[in-house]
């Protein structure tokens, strides 16, 4: 059984979305990254005690010291069944600032009927770049910055479970495997101290353009689909995705990311080892990422959603982090797998 929910101040349920401002209504008009529960043909405003195929809409009110008023509690509680099924959205790419009507109204669009929805992920202010996980339709979308980071997973049949997500993802070229240590789809940074940035792998999913500030060493990328299914076309837990090199560019700042393909990116800053290894590639060279990990969970989830650390377990407080000034806010949204 799992139960999502959400400390809202109105009494309608599609008054979640966080545009509509207020203390605990959510992250506010710039959180993007949603988890949704659509279902077919169900109707997307429910009052306290509507029914629903396989799940059920509850409330509670109470006093909140911090804001010194009531508070009003909507939760969904659900058994996974075919009717309604967890999703993760966050609008046509995932640095898009999306509210959860602006969501609600893309899967609605695409016939499905949205019943619940609350915030998820912490974000980058200036670039509105996830931190955590981001998968769909079994798709890494995103994967966090650290691999330690907790996430919440949902299979296909809609069970959920929280882990780290314990992420291991590298490219091989030349001969060579080399760590992805700037991540998929995250803002390009320079290799720090605890070996996180770096080589960067941006998708189509990531933004129009590659949205670097400074000179660097651009790979342009077209995945191999050989029809065989051998290799994923776009990157999966478990699985490798070949790509095949177009263009090797020396480039001055942001360039456009073609669609369907990818960029592989280095800042001109990293050490001359790591740029010339890039700049030996030639039109035709093939390029092989593997996306891994030591969960075997994650390679069946088919949304995902992280975070930073979990912050509740059995009720008891697991975490003193606090995050740092220019991540954007989570909601008060919480989810409880059970």
């Amino acid at each position: 059984m799992t139960r999502f929910t959400d400390d809202i101040r109105e009494d309608k349920y599609e008054t979640m979305d966080p545009a509509g401002g207020g203390p605990g209504s959510g992250a506010g008009p710039d959180c993007h990254r949603g988890l949704g529960v659509p279902g077919h043909g169900l109707g997307r405003t429910y009052r306290a005690g509507a029914p629903l195929p396989g799940a059920s809409l509850g409330k509670n009110v109470f006093w909140s010291d911090t804001y010194s008023d009531l508070r009003t509690e909507y939760y969904v509680e659900y058994s996974p069944n075919a009717s309604v099924v967890p999703t993760v959205a966050y609008g046509s790419k995932v640095t898009d600032r999306v509210t959860l009507s602006g969501m609600a109204q893309t899967l609605e669009s695409q016939g499905k009927r949205v019943v619940s929805g609350l915030n998820g992920d912490w974000y980058v202010l200036s670039t509105g770049a996830p931190t955590g996980l981001v998968v769909t339709d079994g798709i890494v979308r995103a994967t966090g910055y650290y691999n330690d980071t907790w996430a919440i997973g949902f299979n296909a049949d809609g069970t959920a479970f929280i882990a780290r997500n314990g992420l291991s993802v590298s490219v091989s070229f030349g001969g060579q495997a080399v760590k992805l240590g700037g991540g998929i789809n995250k803002v390009r940074k320079l290799t720090d101290s605890a070996a996180v940035g770096g080589l960067t792998l941006l998708t189509d999913d990531f933004a129009t353009t590659t949205q670097n500030t400074e000179p660097g060493v651009d790979v342009i990328l077209s995945p191999v689909d050989d029809g065989t299914g051998t290799y994923a076309v776009k990157p999966t837990i478990g699985r490798q995705t070949q790509y095949v090199v177009e263009q090797v560019l020396e480039s001055t700042g942001s360039i456009p990311i073609p669609e369907g393909k990818a960029v592989l990116t280095l800042n001109a800053k990293e050490s001359e080892e790591a740029l010339a290894r890039l700049r030996a590639l030639q039109p035709g060279d093939t390029v092989t990422l593997t996306v891994s990990s030591s969960d075997q969970r994650w390679s069946q989830a088919v949304q995902a959603l992280g975070g930073v650390s979990k912050l509740v377990t059995n009720g008891q407080v697991d975490s003193d982090w606090t995050p740092p000034a220019p991540l954007g806010p989570p909601s008060a949204s919480r989810l409880t797998a059970r």
